[in-house]
């Protein structure tokens, strides 16, 4: 597997991130290029919670997830759902390992993408 640059972020939150990316690529034997989208997509997510003041797992909210996702007006509808679907499933992986009391994305939507005709 070719080398990456470290997630940015807090260092906690970021090995978090790290232990996540592993399991993708590892247990769900996801391709390199998926695991690549979400390492650049949660890059930007933990640079926007440093942004914020967070440095704890425990300290991000609904209201920071939310506040990601709008910082991600103008992209493209595609690229907006990958992004949180990256940090849903980061969130909703930390939640599951016990390393966070409450999943703060749970109830953060991806917007829809409407379908071609």
């Amino acid at each position: 597997m070719a080398s990456h640059t470290p997630l940015p972020g807090p260092e906690p939150i970021a090995r978090l991130g790290e232990q996540f990316l592993a399991h993708l690529a590892v247990e769900r034997s996801l391709s390199h290029n998926t695991v690549s989208s979400y390492r650049r997509d949660l890059a930007k997510y933990f640079s926007h919670l440093q942004a914020r003041g967070i440095a704890l797992i425990g300290d991000v909210g609904p209201e920071d997830v939310a506040s990601f996702a709008e910082c991600l007006d103008g992209m493209a509808r595609a690229s907006v759902a990958r992004s949180m679907t990256a940090v849903r499933s980061f969130h909703a992986f930390v939640f599951e390992e016990g390393s966070a009391g409450a999943n703060p994305a749970a109830d953060v939507r991806p917007p829809k993408i409407p379908s071609r005709r």
